[in-house]
């Protein structure tokens, strides 16, 4: 049924949009039915009413667009892809698979590890990458974990495709929430003798970068990203350093977090200096080592600073993607150490799934920021258009006289356009 300003009364007509529409339609039938118009008002009426449901349409349809792009930021499906491509960009063999241990995804680390194209892996099972010893051991864990939920980490022994067997550690995960029972593996080969981290908590590279992955799904700020980073890199690299994670240049870092104040004063001199290990591998975009920060001449000034605080080594690896670098993230150790090979390998692994994480937290960010650019857009549009019908109606002109007039008061009062249709409308502003 239609009430008499033309709109349904289960509020699915015309006058369904936005309050700026309604308004609109309102005005428009009340001058229909103060009768006596002239030939020329009721042709400027026709003309209003066609461009109201020109943009009736038109709100509409970037509305349903705005819809969509929410229901996507909040859809649990783009949380998993967002899992998934994450763990995709790691440096590590990653597959994931479902509760039955049958390959759904995989990423080109794992290609390489068994020797086979990513489109072999997909749907063969998660088992026959390894010896036949270790599978009744996975299904047994497997089975567990689809009932309890977790996670679990297993000894095993990788079987590449005319190759010789590689001792690795796999270790296996539900993502939080994951109601369809996807299983991510991570498969990390076994360091060489001598090349293990030490401290409690170390050497926990595999939860630390599963967690990495969910940092995008948190819906936290960068900042707030960049600390919980940093204490998961701790995490894996073990409390024999420290370290420091900058989003943007390490001259003027847009985002910081140490995880200790040896670390964060390091830094600082860095800053001070303009020169060190975090400024050179985030300009040169190479991770750079250095035995003995204090004699190392090529940043003589840092040397005395380096003594002051008993740091020795430093591994600094730059965090990028494709060829733009976002950040840096720094190691130090004490003096008298040396970096192992696989401080400086957990070191790389550990930038670049940073790398991917900020990736992901940059795309829901323009997500985020396309949304509230529509909404802003959609009110503007509908008071502009709203105010074009009022002058329009007074100045018995067409439209785009009207939005000429518009144009010209806003320059005239040093206005951005929509304020002075925001006045039009309220009956405050000039017409």
């Amino acid at each position: 049924m239609n009430t008499a300003d033309g709109s349904d009364d289960n509020g699915t007509g015309p006058a369904s949009g936005s309050p700026q529409l309604e308004d609109l339609r309102r005005r428009i039938s009340a001058a229909r039915t103060r009768g006596h118009a002239t030939v020329e008002t009721a042709l400027l009426l026709q003309d209003l009413e066609t461009a109201h449901e020109e943009l009736r349409v038109a709100d509409e349809e970037v509305r349903a667009q705005q819809e969509h792009i929410e229901a996507l930021l909040s859809n649990h499906r783009l949380l998993r892809w967002q899992h998934e491509r994450v763990l995709s960009a790691l440096p590590v063999a990653m597959v994931a698979t479902d509760l039955s241990g049958q390959i759904r995804t995989s990423n080109a680390a794992a290609a390489a590890l068994t020797r086979l194209r990513m489109d072999f892996l997909t749907s063969k099972p998660v088992f026959s990458l390894v010896s036949g010893a270790d599978r009744p051991g996975l299904r047994e864990d497997l089975a567990r974990l689809s009932r309890a939920g977790g996670s679990f980490r297993r000894h095993v022994t990788v079987m590449p495709r005319g190759q010789s067997a590689i001792p690795a550690e796999a270790f296996v995960s539900v993502l939080p929430g994951e109601a369809n029972g996807l299983v991510t593996w991570l498969l990390i080969k076994d360091p060489a003798e001598g090349e293990t981290l030490h401290g409690e908590g170390a050497a926990d590279l595999p939860r630390a970068l599963v967690a990495l992955t969910t940092l995008p799904s948190l819906g936290i700020s960068t900042s707030d990203m960049v600390q919980r980073a940093a204490e998961l890199c701790q995490g894996a690299l073990g409390d024999r350093v420290t370290l420091s994670l900058v989003t943007g240049s390490p001259l003027a870092p847009t985002a910081v977090a140490a995880t200790s104040q040896v670390a964060q004063e390091l830094d600082g001199a860095q800053i001070a200096a303009g020169q060190g290990p975090v400024v050179s591998a985030f300009e040169h975009a190479t991770v750079v080592v250095s035995g003995d920060l204090e004699s190392d001449t090529r940043w003589p000034r840092l040397a005395a600073r380096a003594h002051e605080l008993h740091v020795g080594f430093v591994v600094a690896a730059p965090i990028t993607t494709g060829d733009v670098v976002n950040g840096a993230l720094s190691v130090y150790g004490a003096l008298g150490t040396f970096p192992a090979v696989r401080v400086r390998e957990t070191t790389q692994v550990l930038a670049a799934a940073i790398a991917a994480v900020l990736h992901e937290l940059g795309l829901r960010e323009e997500l985020e920021s396309l949304v509230e650019d529509m909404r802003s857009a959609l009110e503007s549009r509908a008071t502009i258009d709203q105010a074009k019908g009022i002058i329009m109606a007074g100045k018995h002109c067409s439209a785009d006289e009207a939005f000429q007039h518009l144009v010209e008061l806003s320059s005239t009062s040093h206005m951005k356009l929509r304020e002075v249709a925001a006045m039009i409308v309220a009956g405050v502003g000039p017409r």
